[in-house]
C-alpha cells in the first residue's frame, strides 16, 4: 500500500481538486492522510465530504508543513510514502508508474519524476525536469550540494523504511525539501522517471515563490554540513578530478566562501582554460567582493568561449548599469533574453533600467536547462 500525505493550511480554494486527483489514480491500493495544519477557512468542511475508510482527516495546531508531513508519516500504514501539496495534482498514473519503477529497480529506494508547472487555471507554464541523471549515489549527493537535482521533492515516492531515522527538519520554513533530499541522499539511492506525473500549481501564495528566502535557507543548510564534509563528499564522487574541483568551487561560492572559490578556479585555468564556467564564476566571485573591473574582465572572457552564455550577458549588463552605461546594459539584457526567453533575472533587470535607483539581480549559478519562474 502507498500512504499519500497531504498537508494543508487554509487550502479551501484547491483542496478538492487535489483530493480528487488521488481518488482518480489507476493504482487503487492507497490511503490518503490529510493533515490540517490549523486551517481557519472552510478547508475542514470540504475534506469531511471525502472521509471514508481510505481517506483520513487529522487536525493539528498550526506548526508548518514540515510538522504536518512528519505527523502524516507517523500515522502512515503503507509500505511506500508519497506526498502531495494541497494546491497540486497527480496525473492519473503517478503512483502506478513510480511504484513500477521501484519494483523494477530494487536497488532504488526513492524515485522522482518530472513536474508540470501550471497556473491557477491549470494552463501549462513549463515543465521541471531533473538537473542531470546520476546513477552513482556519491555523484548524486555531490551535485545536490550545489543545486537541487530533484525537480520537485513533493513528487517523490519513497520506501517507508527511508523514514526509520529521518524526518523533515521542522526548523526550516523554506528549503525544508532540499534539506530532506540531502539527508536521504546520504543514505539511499534515487531513481529518476522522466515523465510528467506531478502537476505543480504556481500562484501568489506559494511559499517557494519567496525565492531569496529559499536561496538563503539553502546556503544555511550547506554551511551546516561543514567544509570538511563537503570536500569529502565531492572527492568521493566519480567525476574527473578537474570537474570535482570546479564543483567544489561552485559549492564554496554558494556559501559565500569567495576567496576559497577563486583559489580553486585559478588552479583549473592551466588545464581547463577554455571552460567558460571558470571565468563566469570568477566574475561572480569578483562581483561579490566589489571588484567590478575584475568581474567585467572575467564575464567578457567567458563570452569569448561561449557567446550564448545568457547569464554572463546578464551579469555584465548589471555591471554596466553601475557604470551608468544603461543603453549598453539594455542591449546585453536583450541578448540574454534572446538566448533564454524565460530568463527572469534578465527580464527583471531590463525593467529596472528606467528606475533612478535600480535594484539588480545577478545570476549566481549557471542557468538550469529548464528555467522556472517566480512571482
Amino acid at each position: 500500500m502507498i500512504s499519500v500525505i497531504l498537508p494543508v493550511y487554509n487550502g479551501q480554494k484547491y483542496i478538492r481538486e487535489s483530493i480528487e486527483s488521488v481518488i482518480q489514480q489507476d493504482y487503487i491500493d492507497w490511503e490518503l492522510l490529510i493533515i490540517d495544519d490549523g486551517s481557519t477557512d472552510n478547508t475542514a468542511s470540504i475534506i469531511k465530504d471525502y472521509i471514508n475508510e481510505k481517506i483520513h482527516y487529522h487536525y493539528q495546531l498550526n506548526q508548518g508543513p514540515s510538522a504536518a508531513r512528519n505527523y502524516g508519516i507517523s500515522l502512515s500504514k503503507g509500505e511506500y510514502i508519497a506526498f502531495i501539496d494541497a494546491d497540486d495534482l497527480y496525473m492519473s498514473d503517478k503512483l502506478s508508474e513510480q511504484l513500477q519503477f521501484i519494483e523494477k529497480n530494487p536497488e532504488t529506494q526513492i524515485v522522482y519524476c518530472d513536474a508540470r508547472v501550471v497556473n491557477n487555471s491549470l494552463d501549462q507554464i513549463n515543465v521541471l525536469k531533473s538537473e542531470g541523471l546520476f546513477n552513482n549515489k556519491e555523484d548524486f549527493l555531490a551535485q545536490l550540494l550545489f543545486r537541487q537535482i530533484v525537480p520537485l521533492p513533493q513528487a517523490m515516492l519513497l520506501k517507508k523504511d527511508c523514514f526509520k531515522k529521518l524526518r523533515y527538519n521542522e526548523n526550516y520554513i523554506n528549503a525544508e525539501d532540499y534539506d530532506l533530499t540531502i539527508e536521504l541522499a546520504k543514505l539511499f539511492k534515487f531513481g529518476y522517471l522522466a515523465r510528467e506525473l506531478y502537476v505543480y500549481r504556481r500562484h501568489e501564495n506559494n511559499l517557494t515563490n519567496s525565492h531569496e528566502k529559499q536561496v538563503q535557507a539553502e546556503k544555511k543548510i550547506i554551511q551546516n554540513i561543514g567544509i570538511s564534509n563537503i570536500k569529502n563528499t565531492v572527492m568521493k564522487s566519480s567525476f574527473p578530478f578537474e570537474d570535482k574541483v570546479l564543483l567544489l568551487a561552485k559549492i564554496f561560492m554558494k556559501i559565500e566562501y569567495y576567496e576559497e572559490a577563486i583559489q580553486l578556479l585559478n588552479e583549473l585555468i592551466p588545464v581547463k582554460s577554455q571552460n567558460p564556467l571558470i571565468y563566469f564564476y570568477m566574475g561572480n566571485c569578483a562581483y561579490a567582493m566589489n571588484e567590478a573591473e575584475r568581474a567585467e574582465y572575467y564575464y567578457r572572457h567567458a563570452l569569448t568561449y561561449d557567446d550564448n552564455m545568457a547569464e554572463a550577458y546578464n551579469n555584465l549588463g548589471c555591471l554596466l548599469v553601475t557604470k551608468n552605461s544603461r543603453t549598453d546594459a539594455e542591449k546585453l539584457f536583450n541578448i540574454a533574453l534572446d538566448i533564454r526567453e524565460n530568463y527572469m533575472d534578465a527580464f527583471f533587470n531590463r525593467g529596472q533600467l528606467s528606475s533612478a535607483n535600480p535594484s539588480l539581480k545577478i545570476t549566481w549559478r549557471e542557468l538550469r536547462r529548464n528555467l522556472t519562474t517566480y512571482i
